[in-house]
């Protein structure tokens, strides 16, 4: 795995690129977010590079969805990719129903190892 892109890389998302770089991950990290969001991660070191979705999801050997719930359906609806894509969703079962609709793409559902 040569290529990652995190959609969302607020505090879920960027922590998942930090814990890539810690364990050994030595690819490019592409983040798809605001620009505020992606100047900052920028800034720290968390990505390598921004882009659009389409465009980091063309080059990516694995997507990252770690955005609102309601975004990552929304992204489902339109990502196009041959790359093996996951989540982390706080809920599967809306996710993966939308999930099996994906024309491209091979979908393992996840979940942030975070919260209560």
């Amino acid at each position: 795995m040569k290529t990652i892109a995190i959609a969302g890389v607020g505090l879920i998302g960027g922590s998942f690129a930090l814990a890539l770089r810690k364990a050994g991950f030595d690819g490019k990290i592409i983040g798809v977010s605001s620009p505020a969001t992606v100047e900052k991660a920028l800034a720290r070191g968390v990505i390598d590079e921004a882009k659009p979705l389409a465009q980091a999801a063309a080059v990516a050997d694995l997507v990252y969805l770690s955005q609102p719930i309601s975004q990552i359906l929304a992204t489902l609806d339109v990502l196009e990719t041959d790359a093996l894509i996951t989540d982390a969703g706080s809920t599967k079962a809306v996710i993966c129903e939308r999930a099996r609709k994906l024309k491209r793409g091979r979908f393992i559902g996840g979940h942030p190892m975070a919260g209560k």
